[in-house]
């Protein structure tokens, strides 16, 4: 019986240790900064900074959940300039993925036609 109580309590014991190293070895969150830096003819620009602690996926949708881009970031920091066409897009979603913890930002685009005219007076 005490060699049960004994097995039983050094078993109880591993567990918790195990489950506090794994724990104590969780990757940080990702972290991401998306700045808009313009347009370029038919594209918008942006800038995205990301740090990642492990391998991470990267992406880009649109606001029906579409993507425009996809990639895999790896250990350490990373800068991209990205470029995506304009055509009917009302939102952009960038998210960043490692493990089970994300972190994203969206962008509201509205894109509006300016007309303008100009009358000058001319000598005959």
């Amino acid at each position: 019986m005490v060699r049960t109580i004994i097995l039983i309590s050094s078993l109880f014991m591993s567990f918790f240790a195990v489950a506090e190293n794994r724990a104590g070895t969780d990757p940080a969150a990702p972290v991401m900064e998306v700045t808009y830096d313009g347009v370029d003819g038919d594209y918008l620009l942006f800038t995205v900074k990301a740090t990642v602690a492990t391998k991470s996926f990267f992406v880009i949708k649109n606001e029906t959940g579409d993507d425009l881009h996809r990639e895999v970031y790896y250990e350490g920091n990373s800068i991209r300039r990205i470029r995506i066409q304009k055509t009917d897009i009302r939102r952009i979603h960038f998210i960043l993925s490692q493990k089970k913890k994300q972190c994203s930002r969206t962008f509201k685009v509205n894109t509006q036609l300016v007309e303008t005219t100009h009358v000058l007076e001319t000598a005959n």
